[in-house]
């Protein structure tokens, strides 16, 4: 079997889906297309792909240097033209006269299935049941049902719970479903089989972290047989998915890279030599070392010394695990991550409650501006709780509407801190 990791984006995606992302004005990706390849190919991909927004130059580039298994792929922004719900649309193993038609086209979700049918392109739903735009509703995927016949049905970037049960939906659909949404629509199906469903598999990966992670499976020798795989609805989707420290840490990693870019975008001290330590795979420097044992020894009156002894604990975990995985970090560092957000806050609202006491607005208002690292390291936590959870009551309510009984039980979740 071939594997491939079908759903990647490198430098070359640049606009941000994450509200925290855009405020700080990152791009979407800053990994580079041939880092994507030579991690694909370490963790057993025999093909691979970039699929970037609307865009195929890096794909191009690497087509080049790789013609014999790398597939050009893009994710294309597609939209309903009656009420301009975006969708997002994987297409693989196109050449540079169809994306161009493609973008041309992808306006227009309608006009865009009927292109990709009719010239064979392999192609595959990212995410479905996501809100791109906060637009999308249980018309739109039931439209979709019929529009197309392959969507992703593992995306690195989602929650277990929102792959399994977008998947249960598809494999649960009939004949019968078929006949009736076609019936309400006025929308021909895919093909004369369209109750039954192809998917595919993808990390969804923008931080060069879980490349590879998630992926497709399918019976291929070489790149036509796997796109064959796709078109045909033989491919297998496997791997992981995404839970909230590994989302969080993706978050951390491209503001981290937008760092780099711009050393004084995230001016704060600490928080960059947390992530420089944690993303940079080579040991620490003897002047790194040295910061973190006079961290260690700082003895302060000061209600910022808990933070400082929090944050020296988490350097030093990184400092003796600077060898593990990502994934072997994952659940340790965000551990201490969140303590470390705590201390700020406890910091913050001390100070707030001595500066209103005595009426300084002025130190009320430097406080605020000095806890800018805390709300940093907090903003991740909560785009995550977001993010997984997102499109949950849509998949439910077009469950019903099928009269599907849904094996997912409803989950109470208490959150404390």
């Amino acid at each position: 079997m071939a594997k491939a990791d079908l759903h990647v984006h490198s430098k070359y995606s640049n606009h941000p889906s994450e509200w925290f992302l855009q405020r700080i004005g990152a791009s979407e990706s800053y990994t580079d297309p041939e880092l994507i390849y030579r991690t694909a190919k370490d963790n057993g991909m025999q093909f691979v792909t970039l699929t970037d927004h609307n865009c195929i130059e890096g794909a191009l580039l690497l087509k080049d240097r790789h013609p014999d298994d790398f597939i050009v792929g893009m994710e294309a922004t597609a939209y309903f033209p009656e009420d301009r719900c975006k969708i997002h649309v994987l297409v693989w193993g196109i050449d540079e006269e169809e994306y161009r038609e493609i973008q041309r086209l992808r306006t227009n979700i309608y006009d865009l299935r009927d292109y990709v049918r009719s010239n064979d392109i392999a192609c595959s739903v990212a995410h479905a049941t996501y809100s791109i735009n906060g637009m999308l509703n249980p018309d739109h995927l039931e439209k979709l049902i019929l529009l197309f016949d392959v969507f992703e049905g593992l995306n690195g970037a989602r929650s277990r719970l929102s792959n399994s049960s977008w998947r249960q939906i598809l494999s649960s659909l009939t004949p019968e479903h078929i006949e009736r949404l076609a019936n309400k629509h006025g929308i021909e199906p895919f093909d004369d089989r369209s109750w039954i469903k192809g998917f595919t598999g993808g990390s969804d990966d923008h931080a060069g972290l879980f490349m590879g992670k998630s992926y497709t499976t399918a019976e291929a020798a070489n790149i036509e047989e796997f796109l064959a795989g796709i078109r045909n609805r033989r491919s297998i989707c496997e791997g992981r998915y995404s839970d909230y420290q590994s989302l969080a840490f993706t978050i951390y990693k491209i503001a981290y890279d937008f760092s780099k870019t711009k050393r004084d975008a995230l001016s704060p001290s600490l928080i960059n030599q947390i992530t420089e330590s944690i993303f940079e795979s080579g040991n620490l420097s003897l002047r790194d070392r040295f910061k973190l044992k006079t961290m260690k020894t700082f003895r302060s009156k000061s209600s910022g010394n808990a933070l400082h002894e929090r944050s020296w604990e988490l350097l030093q975990d990184i400092a003796n695990g600077q060898k593990a995985s990502i994934e072997e970090k994952l659940n340790g560092f965000y551990d201490k991550l969140a303590t470390i957000s705590d201390e700020f806050f406890k910091i913050l609202l001390a100070s707030l409650e001595s500066d209103l006491k005595r009426g300084d607005i002025l130190s009320v208002t430097k406080n605020i501006s000095s806890s800018l690292p805390g709300i940093f390291l907090t903003i991740p936590f909560f785009s995550t709780l977001k993010h997984l959870h997102q499109g949950k009551h849509t998949t439910e309510e077009l469950s019903r509407r099928l009269n599907m009984d849904s094996k997912t039980q409803s989950k109470r979740i208490l959150w404390f801190t």
